[in-house]
């Protein structure tokens, strides 16, 4: 009997510390795609402006435009990252999704079990 429950542990625990590890690893190939997403979307934020700053500094004139056009893509690109840093993280997600469903799909029309009298009279409530 001892020797069974020696087992039966010994087979859980392992059982247990392979399913913590597939969360552990699971929460790491998160985190390592959310900071490669980000790190590409601020990689293609600066390709303008770097080519506008190697531009100027193969030629030494700088277009008229050259820095408007980049500080905009770095506004809009930074505004994006922002975004999704706020999309990905779950808490903030789900809290912004709550709030969504609060204020867009508060008052909706929801199914009751009521009789064909009860629902008469709502109907002649409502009319008066």
């Amino acid at each position: 009997m001892i020797v069974r429950h020696v087992t039966i542990n010994a087979f859980s625990n392992t059982n247990r510390q392979a399913i913590f590890q597939r969360r552990q690893q699971k929460r790491e190939i998160q985190l390592v795609r959310r900071i490669l997403i980000l790190v590409t979307m601020l990689i293609v934020i600066g390709i303008p402006y770097c080519s506008f700053w190697l531009h100027t500094w193969c030629t030494g004139l700088s277009p008229p435009y050259a820095e408007r056009l980049s500080y905009i893509f770095i506004a809009f690109g930074y505004g994006a990252s922002m975004l999704y840093i706020l999309v990905s993280t779950s808490k903030v997600r789900n809290i912004l999704i709550d709030i969504y469903n609060k204020r867009y799909r508060g008052r909706r029309v929801e199914c009751a079990n009521i009789t064909n009298t009860q629902a008469i009279q709502m109907t002649v409530q409502c009319n008066t």
